[in-house]
């Protein structure tokens, strides 16, 4: 697996292409989804489908433009986070982030109002076979947040639930700072030290320095 980050939108979200042989899997296409499209089309790759590690706008507001280029592109969320995102959910959505970022309203109007319903409900456990992914559930930052293990290439996707020497707000709607840490400790310190794990934001970081050097886990 080849892993392509791009850094999208005002946040500087983490964007990751997660490319097997000529198939791609998008986890969390916060913003300029266009920018996504336009890499697959250059370089003759097919998106299998759209991974979320959770629903805030951040990591959701790129699917529009993907969804357009081919709308059968199924898109992937925990099923607690699913009834967030979709139809009128939307409306919620994006009062949540205009309470964040003021901004958002007039730059991405029209991505509020296109933004999907889930085609995949994912819970703890499940496996992704065309990826080999496996879905654990790390509920704190959102109550269905997840985290997407590879065993075979030594990698997670950890959304915003783990940073570089940090760990996820837990001040939002569906945030449980009672839940982020147990969350943190028993399923995810105990993956192998050597384990690269890819954030929501920031940079890239392993099991073991966090192990190691989070204020928040030591």
């Amino acid at each position: 697996m080849v892993v392509k980050n791009f850094q999208l939108g005002p946040l500087g979200t983490n964007c990751y292409l997660c490319i097997v042989n000529s198939e791609v899997w998008v986890i969390d296409p916060g913003f300029e989804g266009e920018k996504i499209v336009s890499y697959c089309q250059n370089n003759n790759l097919a998106i299998e489908g759209i991974i979320l590690t959770h629903y805030h706008w951040d990591h959701v507001l790129g699917i529009p433009p993907i969804i357009e280029m081919n709308p059968k592109i199924p898109l992937y969320v925990h099923k607690n986070d699913s009834n967030s995102i979709g139809g009128e959910k939307n409306l919620l959505l994006s009062r949540l982030a205009l309470a964040v970022d003021s901004s958002l309203q007039d730059r991405f109007i029209k991505m509020w109002e296109a933004l999907p319903k889930a085609s995949v409900l994912l819970q703890d456990g499940d496996f992704i076979k065309k990826c080999d992914f496996k879905v654990i559930h790390t509920p704190g930052h959102s109550s269905g947040s997840i985290c997407l293990y590879n065993a075979k290439s030594g990698i997670l996707f950890s959304g915003d639930t783990l940073f570089h020497s940090s760990i996820g707000r837990v001040d939002l709607p569906g945030g449980d700072a009672k839940a982020i840490l147990p969350s943190i400790k028993s399923k995810l310190m105990v993956l192998p030290s050597e384990t690269v794990v890819y954030p929501g934001h920031g940079e890239p970081t392993t099991i073991g320095n966090e192990a190691k050097n989070n204020p928040y886990l030591i």
